[in-house]
């Protein structure tokens, strides 16, 4: 007798991978230049130190500073349906990057 496969919880790391992969793919991005920008903050999140009593260093905030103004920058001057998938994109980098600690 054939059991059904589990379906992963909606709260699950594989859901989260899975979504953020598919919105990468079918974001409705403005122009190519936005693709990019949004794959160089996706993939580039500085280092931070894991003990969350640690200070980062001068350097790290900064890079922590630029970032964000990228992210600002990027959701400032995308349409409104773009803005809405990239929302949801760096809010799924996130908890994405919360599941590899």
């Amino acid at each position: 007798e054939k059991t059904a496969p589990p379906i992963p919880k909606s709260k699950s790391p594989i859901m989260a991978y899975a979504e953020l992969d598919m919105l990468l793919v079918t974001c409705p991005f403005d122009s190519d230049e936005q693709r990019v920008i949004l794959e160089s903050i996706v993939e580039d999140v500085p280092d931070v130190p894991a003990n969350p009593k640690e200070k980062p260093s001068q350097e790290q905030l900064r890079k922590l500073s630029e970032m964000r103004e990228r992210k600002k920058h990027l959701l400032m001057t995308a349409s409104g349906p773009c803005r809405q998938v990239l929302q949801r994109i760096l809010k799924l980098q996130k908890v994405v990057a919360s599941y590899e600690k």
